[in-house]
C-alpha cells in the first residue's frame, strides 16, 4: 500500500522509488502484484509520467486511511513502552490538603508495589494542561474544574474558614458570620487567591456577592504565604479551605465560618488513558478515599 500511495502522489515510479528508498522495478513489481491481486489498474503508464485510475483513486483513498492506522498503531505502542519506563506521574493541587492526600497515595502504592509513583505539586490551571499532554497520569484537582478530554472522579469537600489579624479579638465567637466582616465598625477588606490558581474562587465570589449589602474590596494574591501576610501585615481578612491551617503564622488566627462554604476536589485523569498500571493506582486511590 506504501508504494501503490507513494506512486499516486509522485505521479512517477522513478520518484517513488526513490521516496520509498527501493529499486523502480522492485517497487514495479510490488505495484504489478498488488494490481493482479486486485484484479484492477491502479495506474495509467504513460511516458514520463502516471494517471491514476478511478478504482486506483478507490484504492488509494482508502490505503491513506489504513497506513493512518498502522502509524497510529505503531505510536502508541511506542508510547505504552515509554510509560512502562517511567514511574507514574500524579500531580497534587497545592491548595488540597497534601498531607492526606499523600497518606492516600502511600496505601495506594502499597496494594499496588509494583508501580513505582512520582509526585507533583502544582495549581490546578497546570495540571489540566499536564494531563492533557500527557506529562502527567493523574492528578488531584481543585473544582470546579471541566475540560474536554478529562475525566474526574469527586475525591473530598472542604469548608472554608476566614483567616483574621490575631489582634481582631474573636475569642467569645465559635464562629463569625461572612456578612459581618464587611459591615461596620469591622470592615475588613477580603484578600483572596486569585482566580488564576485557584478554580474555587468562582464559589466564592458568588457567595460574597450574596454575603452582604455592600461590595466587599478585594485584593487577589497568587499562594497561601501572601494571603497569610496580607492579613498579619495589612490588617486584611482572608478565606482559605480549612486544610490550610496548618500554615502557622504569626499575628494570624484561623476562623471557623458560621456559614457552610465548601469547596471540592478531585481526582482527574486523561479520557482515552487505559495503561493497566495507572488504572491499578487510579482505582486504589479512589477506593480509599471512600475510606474514614
Amino acid at each position: 500500500m506504501r508504494y501503490v500511495v507513494a506512486v499516486a502522489e509522485e505521479r512517477n515510479f522513478t520518484r517513488a522509488a526513490q521516496r520509498c528508498h527501493v529499486t523502480q522495478p522492485a517497487l514495479s513489481r510490488q505495484v504489478a502484484v498488488v494490481e493482479a491481486t486486485l484484479g484492477a489498474k491502479l495506474f495509467e503508464r504513460r511516458t514520463r509520467n502516471v494517471s491514476v485510475t478511478k478504482a486506483g483513486h478507490l484504492f488509494i483513498r482508502e490505503a491513506r486511511r489504513a497506513l493512518e492506522q498502522s502509524r497510529r498503531a505503531f505510536s502508541l505502542v511506542q508510547a505504552f513502552a515509554k510509560q512502562q519506563d517511567r514511574p507514574l506521574a500524579i500531580g497534587l493541587s497545592s491548595l488540597a490538603d497534601l498531607p492526606r492526600l499523600h497518606a492516600l497515595i502511600q496505601r495506594a502504592q502499597r496494594l499496588t508495589p509494583a508501580v513505582s509513583v512520582s509526585i507533583r505539586t502544582a495549581c490546578t490551571p497546570e495540571l489540566i494542561p499536564a494531563l492533557l499532554r500527557g506529562d502527567m497520569d493523574l492528578a488531584v484537582v481543585d473544582l470546579p474544574a471541566q475540560e474536554r478530554g478529562i475525566r474526574a472522579h469527586p475525591l473530598a469537600n472542604e469548608l472554608l474558614v476566614a483567616v483574621l489579624p490575631e489582634r481582631f479579638d474573636v475569642s467569645q465567637q465559635p464562629a463569625i458570620e461572612l456578612g459581618k466582616l464587611n459591615t461596620t465598625p469591622l470592615v475588613l477588606p477580603l484578600v483572596l487567591l486569585s482566580g488564576a490558581i485557584d478554580p474555587g474562587r468562582a464559589v466564592i465570589d458568588r457567595v460574597l456577592s450574596s454575603a452582604g449589602s455592600r461590595a466587599f474590596k478585594i485584593h487577589d494574591v497568587g499562594s497561601i504565604p501572601k494571603l497569610l501576610d496580607e492579613v498579619a501585615l495589612q490588617g486584611r481578612c482572608g478565606l482559605l479551605r480549612q486544610s490550610s491551617t496548618r500554615f502557622l503564622r504569626q499575628g494570624v488566627v484561623y476562623k471557623p465560618l458560621s456559614e457552610s462554604i465548601q469547596l471540592g476536589s478531585a481526582l482527574a485523569w486523561r479520557a482515552d488513558h487505559r495503561w493497566p498500571s495507572f488504572i491499578s493506582v487510579r482505582d486504589a486511590i479512589m477506593a480509599f478515599s471512600q475510606q474514614p
